[in-house]
């Protein structure tokens, strides 16, 4: 699965503004976060996060399938599973299953279950359009309108570098970008 900038731009012009966010500012954090084939985002690519792992996940005593995947990035803005757990992706999705799905999986968190909604989120647009905006609406409501935080705080880490080049994929957003 991929899609161009324009596809995910136009996403975010659906799904930011339900989040008081500007669309070019999520975009940006595409363009920071995504695997990138030429022209295309590459939506379906996982990373695996080894210290994320052992020092977050393996306290929890999942099962291992779960476990891993938690500790991964996905799609376009690169979501950690955790991260989505905690936003409430794997419920919402659940939910939005059918009723012989539930009853089959029984679980949003099942050791079944995690694998097919990470394969959902991969693949749908929307989803990961929204729960990026989700994610950073609730930095921005943390931090205020210290971007620069706000993008060390998105997925920085350590790296200070890190809000510059959000800054710079930003700065050229908005230059590529009208709405």
């Amino acid at each position: 699965m991929k899609w161009t900038q324009d596809e995910i731009f136009e996403a975010c012009k659906i799904v930011a503004p339900k989040f008081n966010l500007n669309p070019v500012v999520v975009l940006a954090f595409a363009k920071q976060e995504a695997k990138k084939d030429g022209k295309y985002f590459l939506a379906d690519v996982a990373k695996p996060e080894p210290r994320f792992y052992t020092t977050y996940i393996v306290p929890m005593n999942l099962s291992t399938s779960t476990e891993v995947l938690l500790a991964a990035s996905y799609g376009v803005f690169q979501s950690m599973g955790q991260v989505l757990r905690e936003l409430g992706f794997f419920d919402a999705d659940f939910a939005n299953q059918s009723s012989e799905y539930q009853s089959r999986y029984i679980s949003s968190m099942s050791q079944e279950n995690v694998p097919k909604a990470i394969d959902r989120f991969c693949v749908d647009l929307q989803y990961q359009v929204e729960y990026a905006c989700i994610k950073i609406r609730k930095l921005i409501d943390k931090y205020g309108s210290d971007m620069r935080k706000v993008a060390l705080m998105y997925n920085g880490g350590g790296r200070p570098e890190y809000a510059d080049e959000w800054g710079a994929n930003l700065k050229q957003a908005q230059a590529e970008c009208k709405l």
